[in-house]
C-alpha cells in the first residue's frame, strides 16, 4: 500500500500487514545509519517522521515493523541478511522521544541566541552580523548491526536470519517450504535487558 520515498520512513508497507525498513551495509558488524529517524519497535500513524500520504495509504494506526538488513560485498553479492521485528530490536518510542526532548530543551536553553521552533533538534537564526545565516541542528540516529546485537544467536553455518516474537510467529499462516532451521530462543528485552522475550529464530544458508 506504500512504496516509500527517499526521505521518510518506512521503505514499504505491506497492505494490512507490516511496515518494512531496508538497509544495506558493506560489512558484517557495521552499524546501521538510520539518519533522522530513531529505531522503532512499532510504527504509529501519528509519527511525525512519516508523510501524510503514508498515513492515508490504508486505514491503520499501528503496524509491526520489520528491519531487513543485508551485507553486500564489493562485488554486490549478498553475504548476510537479517529480517528482525522491531519489538525484538528497539526500545519503545518513548525512550527515544525522551532523549530527543532533553536535547532540544538543552539546546533551546542557551541564552542570548535566537532559536526558532522546528521539528529538528534545533534551528538557530541570525548567526552572522547581517542576520542572514541560520544553523540547523539535526539528530543522526544509528543502531548496531543485528550480528552484534544478537551475537549469542549467530551461527557461522548460516547467513540468513529471521527473528520474531513467539506470539507473532505462531499467528502466521504455516508453510513447509522454508527449508530453514527453526529454534525457540530468548532475546534481551530492549526496554529492560534484565528480562527476556520469547522469540522464534529461523536460520538458513543462502
Amino acid at each position: 500500500s506504500w512504496k516509500g520515498n527517499a526521505n521518510n520512513p518506512p521503505d514499504r508497507i505491506i497492505k494490512g500487514e507490516e511496515a518494512i525498513e531496508i538497509k544495506q551495509v558493506g560489512g558484517y558488524n557495521i552499524d546501521i545509519a538510520l539518519n533522522s529517524s530513531y529505531p522503532k519497535a512499532k510504527l504509529y500513524s501519528n509519527d511525525k517522521m512519516i508523510t501524510q500520504a503514508c498515513r492515508e495509504c490504508e486505514e491503520w494506526e499501528v503496524k509491526d515493523i520489520v528491519y531487513i538488513i543485508g551485507v553486500i560485498d564489493r562485488t554486490k553479492t549478498l553475504r548476510n541478511i537479517w529480517f528482525v521485528y522491531g519489538e525484538c530490536y528497539a526500545a519503545d518510542n518513548a525512550v527515544y522521544e525522551n532523549i530527543k526532548t532533553r536535547v532540544q530543551t538543552g539546546i533551546s536553553s542557551i541564552v542570548g541566541e535566537e532559536w526558532a521552533k522546528t521539528q529538528e533538534l534545533g534551528r538557530l537564526n541570525k548567526v552572522d552580523p547581517l542576520g542572514i545565516t541560520y544553523l540547523r541542528v539535526r539528530g543522526m540516529w544509528g543502531i548496531e548491526h543485528p550480528n552484534k546485537v544478537f551475537d549469542y544467536l549467530v551461527d557461522n553455518q548460516y547467513n540468513a536470519y529471521f527473528l520474531v516474537t513467539k506470539e507473532k510467529f505462531f499467528s502466521f499462516k504455516k508453510t513447509n517450504n522454508t527449508n530453514a532451521i527453526q529454534q525457540e530462543v530468548q532475546v534481551k528485552n530492549p526496554n529492560n535487558p534484565a528480562q527476556h522475550i520469547e522469540c522464534v529464530l529461523l536460520k538458513k544458508k543462502i
